[in-house]
């Protein structure tokens, strides 16, 4: 479970840094956009998702309900 918890929240971080060097693309003009598009259409394999990341996304939303669900409880104690 502990290795679940750490790939998940990699991901999550790695996606969010993602977001962040895309969003810097957009501001920094059509060249700057192109050149990470292209890397992550490279990287991820045109753009698609593999059954890992499907898979991973899966485990991603597993924990999170699962940490929704009884971190509360805890939390106060129950």
């Amino acid at each position: 479970m502990q290795r679940a918890w750490a790939l998940a929240t990699h991901r999550t971080f790695e996606n969010v840094g993602h977001m962040s060097r895309m969003s810097d693309g957009l501001l920094a003009g059509s060249a700057e956009q192109r050149r990470w598009t292209n890397f992550e259409t490279a990287n991820h394999g045109h753009g698609r998702a593999s059954a890992g990341d499907e898979r991973e996304a899966v485990w991603l939303v597993v924990v999170f309900v699962l940490c929704g669900a009884f971190l509360p409880a805890v939390v106060a104690g129950a």
